[in-house]
């Protein structure tokens, strides 16, 4: 392994703490600078893949989907590397070039020397990131040194969406956070299994928030929105918790629930018997008995539940405010809205400010702009002033970046434009 090769690897290890000077792709935990002259392929579930050939040179940058993490770094990076290195191209163990912690994240990378018909020998580096109950990786394949200039510049403006740089002032919403400590491995598990998933259905009559009386006030024409959470290890919330699900601490809410704060969640468990679901709460005495309709339908009395369709890696496009009435932007006046770009960005008008008056009285509620994903039912807004803030996030039925009606924290906000 040449000399340029492993300085090139040794750079990658410092990617979550330089600052990126042009983030103008995101891709789930990751924002970069897309490679220049590149061609950027998604038909692949679960990654995007930059590809430059010259003659018979080539150089592949991949970046994978993060996942659920082991609790277990080295684990992790073991799995990573055995499941898209070893085992596809046949090689042993490689080398472990370096291992790095940096704000959260154990980095480690290893490479080899690779060959495959028709492409003959080249070079596999694997780095892999584990941390906040998530793990990803990124690997880049080539057989020519001229590349490394330009993989060195790709990995210079690399970094975590969450930017969880060392000097990184955290502010969140609820004890759901971007950048909480991993519980019982990360996420919890909301797939598989007769019910496991997210279920949402409307239901008549419901509050709403008066901008002149500055009151909820309750309203017999509006539509409710009702969540139902299945988890696959039995454990059922009657709501969608506040904060989303990306790194929820299902203790912890369980917890909040029992001193009276508010969680957008009520705890219990739930078994399956034939087509009848039984939930047992923690905190009520009465149970809740549902019908399994279908594999998308399940009904509790009169009111129809339909299984969400997954939202992870979802970009919307165009400007959502609180009602069908609230005033666009326009100049620096705020206003009760959020404008979301497909590229990944986002502008913050207000929208979390309960009085646009005072729009400093709560940290996390100050308008601002910068990047954001959608994953686990959750939206991870990350300010460009350090903030990352999470809000629970679905849409009813149907999932579609040019949704009329999206539900952020439990609330309906609606298309503008």
């Amino acid at each position: 392994m040449t000399r340029q090769l492993i300085f090139s690897l040794i750079l990658m290890l410092f990617v979550t703490s330089i600052p990126a000077y042009a983030k103008n792709e995101t891709f789930d935990i990751f924002t970069y600078k897309a490679p220049a002259g590149y061609e950027k392929d998604t038909s692949k579930d679960g990654m995007v893949i930059y590809t430059k050939t010259k003659g018979n040179r080539f150089c592949m940058i991949g970046i994978y989907m993060s996942r659920q993490s082991s609790g277990d770094s080295a684990q992790d990076f073991e799995n990573e590397w055995n499941e898209l290195v070893a085992k596809p191209f046949g090689i042993g163990d490689g080398k472990v070039i370096k291992e790095a912690n940096d704000s959260g994240w154990d980095i480690m990378v290893k490479a080899d020397k690779a060959q495959t018909e028709g492409t003959g020998e080249f070079y596999v580096a694997l780095s892999s990131f584990s941390g906040h109950g998530r793990v990803s990786s990124v690997i880049v394949n080539y057989n020519d040194e001229s590349f490394n200039t330009e993989i060195d510049n790709f990995f210079n403006s690399f970094d975590t969406v969450q930017n969880f740089g060392k000097n990184t002032k955290q502010t969140t919403t609820s004890n759901n956070t971007a950048n909480a400590a991993p519980v019982s491995g990360g996420s919890p598990n909301i797939k598989g299994g007769k019910v496991t998933g997210v279920w949402m259905g409307l239901t008549s009559g419901g509050s709403e928030y008066n901008i002149i009386t500055k009151k909820f006030e309750y309203s017999t024409v509006r539509f409710k929105p009702e969540w139902k959470v299945f988890f696959s290890d039995g454990t059922y919330s009657m709501g969608l918790p506040l904060g989303g699900l990306y790194n929820l601490n299902i203790a912890q809410s369980q917890q909040d629930e029992r001193d009276n704060k508010p969680t957008g969640a009520r705890w219990g468990r739930y078994n399956i018997s034939g087509n009848t679901i039984t939930a047992k709460f923690n905190t009520v005495t009465k149970d809740a008995n549902i019908t399994i309709l279908n594999s998308t339908q399940i009904k509790e009395g009169n009111n129809t539940f339909y299984k969400c369709e997954s939202v992870d890696g979802l970009k919307l496009n165009g400007i959502w405010g609180w009602t069908t009435t609230t005033p666009l932007p326009q100049d620096n006046t705020l206003t009760h809205a959020i404008q979301f770009l497909k590229n990944g960005q986002f502008t913050d008008y207000g929208m979390f400010a309960i009085d646009l008056n005072e729009p400093d009285m709560h940290p996390q509620e100050v308008p601002g702009s910068g990047t954001y994903q959608i994953r686990d039912f959750t939206l991870i807004l990350n300010y460009s002033d350090g903030r990352v803030v999470q809000k629970s996030f679905s849409i009813y039925k149907t999932v579609s970046p040019t949704a009329k009606i999206i539900y952020i924290n439990g609330n309906d906000r609606y298309k503008l434009d």
